[in-house]
């Protein structure tokens, strides 16, 4: 798979740029045609002798390329408003009428559990950018993370049988493609759900589980197969770039911490917390940084102390934002809960305001 998403990738990546260069216009028919006639040629020559492997790579470079050339060719795109907009709608309206005494709590909290950050104030969002803390804002795989263990803990119950595999494959999948589709599908959402359908299909059938870079790349592939565009989308691009520092070279930084002795496993050990938490965020910055400087001009410094902090709290921040919510559309919030979460939230932007502005 590697080896056909990544020159696709690629294609897609120079269809986007080329016109650009060249003083073409996109979505040129010319252009399209020839990356067409090229596809055609190649794909005559592997039907001719199939042991040319190094032509299915070429191959999928110039699909990428005629996919992205096809793809702005098309004047108008067919949009509907799903349904589960609505909902996600309905959803906002239930957090803001949550009585919180800080008008930036529920806006935080709709940003953290629907994508919607059109309430917070300019000055919090920059915080959070100057910081190194915008991914928090971006619904991504941590969100979708936290909504894929929920789903998983409220199904435990069922067991492992068959059936029970069954059914919580269809609920993850469900919850995850649900929560994509009410959130705006951003390009980031989407890989997040494209992981959780991968492993819970293979979880169902039960065949060897993929390596987690076989998986990125597929979904890659998908992505850009139905969307080429999504290739020059920051949020795209951020996105497989730290997933690609989380595969590659977490693995690597998290085994630096010593292996725990037979006496020490199953105990606390903060260190060790604060070290995968640390070497998680040194490998998607490794990976981000370039691109993060080329598209915004900045680097930010603490992104290390950013992360230390910012993760923890944000987790429980999701934590207790999903059960406020719940219990206040049932009628039965406790006001104890929800200051508890609204001092999380107020610990949060004030941490990330001091680090932005060091």
């Amino acid at each position: 798979m590697e080896k056909l998403s990544i020159p696709f990738a690629a294609g897609a990546a120079l269809g986007a740029l080329l016109p650009s260069v060249a003083g073409l216009p996109h979505g040129a028919p010319a252009y399209a045609g020839i990356c067409l006639c090229l596809c055609a040629l190649v794909m005559a020559l592997i039907c001719y002798d199939s042991s040319r492997k190094w032509l299915y790579p070429l191959l999928f470079f110039l699909l990428g390329m005629f996919c992205y050339c096809s793809y702005t060719m098309i004047p108008e795109r067919m949009t509907r408003e799903p349904g589960l907009r609505g909902a996600a709608g309905r959803l906002r309206a239930l957090i803001r009428s949550i009585p919180y005494s800080n008008p930036q709590s529920p806006a935080l909290v709709c940003a953290v559990l629907t994508g919607d950050r059109s309430g917070l104030d300019r000055g919090v969002t920059e915080a959070f950018r100057a910081s190194g803390a915008s991914h928090i804002l971006a619904l991504s795989g941590l969100h979708m993370g936290f909504i894929y263990m929920m789903v998983r803990s409220a199904t435990a119950f069922l067991g492992h049988t068959p059936v029970a595999r069954a059914v919580r494959c269809a609920l993850g999948i469900g919850f995850a493609v649900a929560f994509t589709v009410a959130t705006g599908a951003s390009p980031s959402a989407q890989r997040a759900c494209i992981f959780i359908i991968l492993r819970e299909l293979a979880a169902v059938s039960q065949v060897r589980r993929s390596p987690p870079a076989h998986s990125l790349c597929t979904a890659l592939l998908l992505q850009l197969a139905f969307h080429p565009d999504f290739i020059s989308s920051v949020g795209f691009q951020l996105s497989y770039l730290a997933m690609a520092g989380i595969i590659f070279i977490h693995p690597v930084l998290k085994g630096w911490y010593p292996a725990a002795s037979d006496l020490r496993k199953g105990r606390l050990d903060p260190a060790r917390r604060i070290w995968e938490t640390a070497s998680l965020s040194i490998s998607c910055q490794i990976f981000t940084a370039p691109a993060a400087y080329i598209h915004f001009g900045t680097f930010p410094k603490y992104f290390l102390l950013t992360n230390l902090i910012s993760l923890p709290l944000t987790s429980a921040i999701m934590a207790l934002s999903a059960g406020v919510t719940l219990l206040w559309g049932l009628g039965l919030c406790p006001a104890f809960l929800i200051r508890i979460n609204e001092k999380a939230i107020e610990m949060l932007i004030s941490s990330l305001q001091i680090i932005s502005g060091m």
